[in-house]
């Protein structure tokens, strides 16, 4: 985009405006003095700019200009300026041979439609109040003019603390705890940790059947499950600490709404003659939110004698989780995913299996898991498991609001949108949407600019786009799948957010069509 002087000097003067007074006319001879402009240069600005109804003029002693209300934008004024907002890039719908549209066309849309989202959001009355204008640009989002605007729908991803589990740890903080210690202070530390274990087994009532080794995530409890045994079977919908471990074959397709075909499972397993492979099946997507038929995975793994390991960590908080029920052999879970710290999960598995070894050392969590303990934060694992009950309930109540967005999107899109897994069981709070016509990456930079926070995916790859194989292995083209954005919502979350949501998807949608 090119801004020429003219546009440059308009937005200038107004903010100078502001910043003079909102309510009294500014001179332009007060403007050319601040500003460095010509008084004819700014006349023929002031022209245009009150034909297009940004100023009023005032003439007499104390004449001037001033807005005609506060909440004129930037983007107002660049336009009333006779500047275009548009980005250097091919023209027409195919500007290949043939009628084609070259693959960077839209590349050129999506940042045009930004820029245009970003200079709508600034209004200048703000602008002009700000002590410090980096405050614009606050990477974070939080500061300045945007503060109120942040919306946060990537609670998959990570949640925030619970204000109970951040007083908790800062309860403990100060204090110098190692529970590995012999002394007095070691031997409270000790009290912490294993108070911690067992009420975090209690709330999942696992009974006496079970052991619990805390890690630092829940990657690392996944792998630990699985570096346990042989071999591991999965399905081809797992998370990448499942999917990348050396010892595991996914060999469980999944169908078309995103539930493991049971069949197949069976068929695989069937054919196993070492007795010592586990197969891995996660309790809930982490993409699409889908929930995975795990009674009946048991019943299966059960029937041929090997051992099933879930992945639960999507479902802490969100949805019950009862060990007496579904006593399934190794569970991982992770506190950041339900309003605990982050760098703690927990594997729990029967007592009757032996783990693995993935680290050595010393002789912490019965021999399997050495380091200082991170007390601080197995305290915050088990507040945050002392709200779980209350979390369960809140977060039920997502799923209207989760409706309501998918609803609207069906509505507007005319049903080409796709809500992958739609019918299927599912989280209360997670859709995985396409947009057919753009791309996921488009899709988040549309959003970010417009302060809204959601992900397409795992957030485990480090910011990395990356193939989507969780809607490929549904079955979906290429094309569809790499439309796939996910919102995952908390109970904190709006009709209001979700209507600013809804009206940012059809902005950019409708650019396509």
């Amino acid at each position: 985009m090119f801004l020429s002087t003219k546009g440059r000097y308009a937005v200038m003067s107004m903010i100078e405006v502001a910043s003079l007074g909102l309510d009294a006319p500014v001179q332009l001879s007060k403007i050319s003095e601040s500003q460095g402009i010509g008084i004819a240069y700014l006349e023929k600005i002031f022209s245009n700019l009150k034909r297009a109804n940004i100023v009023s003029s005032f003439k007499g002693p104390g004449g001037g200009y001033s807005f005609t209300n506060r909440d004129i934008t930037v983007l107002d004024i660049i336009r009333a300026a006779g500047e275009k907002i548009e980005m250097t890039r091919c023209r027409g719908a195919g500007c290949m041979p043939g009628g084609i549209v070259c693959k960077a066309h839209k590349i050129w849309e999506g940042i045009e439609n930004n820029i245009i989202s970003y200079l709508s959001s600034l209004r200048i009355s703000e602008i002009a109040g700000l002590k410090d204008h980096a405050e614009l640009f606050d990477p974070l989002g939080y500061k300045g003019i945007i503060q109120d605007k942040v919306i946060y729908f990537d609670n998959n991803a990570t949640t925030a603390p619970l204000s109970e589990v951040a007083a908790t740890m800062v309860e403990i903080l100060p204090n110098a705890l190692n529970p590995s210690s012999v002394h007095m202070v070691g031997k409270g530390a000790k009290k912490i940790l294993e108070r911690a274990r067992a009420n975090i087994l209690k709330k999942l009532n696992a009974g006496d059947d079970y052991k619990l080794i805390f890690t630092s995530s829940g990657t690392e409890a996944n792998n630990m499950a699985i570096s346990s045994f042989d071999r591991c079977f999965t399905s081809s919908i797992e998370h990448s600490s499942v999917l990348n471990n050396p010892k595991a074959i996914s060999c469980i397709p999944v169908l078309k709404n995103g539930q493991i075909d049971l069949s197949k499972l069976e068929e695989a397993v069937s054919k196993i003659g070492d007795k010592n492979t586990i197969v891995s099946v996660m309790m809930a997507n982490n993409e699409t939110g889908v929930l995975q038929p795990i009674h009946e995975v048991l019943n299966i793994c059960s029937a041929y004698g090997v051992y099933l390991h879930t992945d639960a960590i999507q479902c802490m908080g969100r949805i019950k989780i009862d060990l007496s029920e579904t006593q399934v052999d190794m569970i991982s879970i992770s506190a950041h995913k339900f309003g605990g710290p982050t760098g703690v999960g927990a594997l729990i598995y029967k007592k009757s299996i032996e783990p693995s070894q993935i680290m050595f050392g010393g002789n912490q969590e019965y021999n399997l898991r050495p380091g200082t303990y991170n007390i601080v934060a197995i305290r915050g694992f088990e507040a945050a498991v002392e709200e779980l009950q209350r979390s369960i309930s809140l977060y039920a109540k997502t799923s209207e609001l989760r409706d309501y967005i998918e609803n609207k999107i069906l509505s507007i899109s005319k049903g080409n949108a796709i809500i992958f897994g739609k019918d299927s069981p599912r989280l209360p709070n997670t859709s995985s949407i396409g947009m057919v016509v753009a791309s996921a990456q488009a899709q988040l930079i549309h959003f970010d600019m417009d302060g809204i926070m959601l992900s397409a995916g795992s957030a485990c790859s480090s910011g990395a786009m990356r193939t989507p194989y969780v809607q490929a292995a549904m079955g979906y083209e290429e094309k569809i799948a790499n439309s796939a954005i996910r919102i995952s919502l908390s109970p904190a979350n709006t009709i209001k957010e979700a209507d600013r949501f809804i009206c940012a998807w059809e902005t950019m949608y409708s650019r396509f069509y």
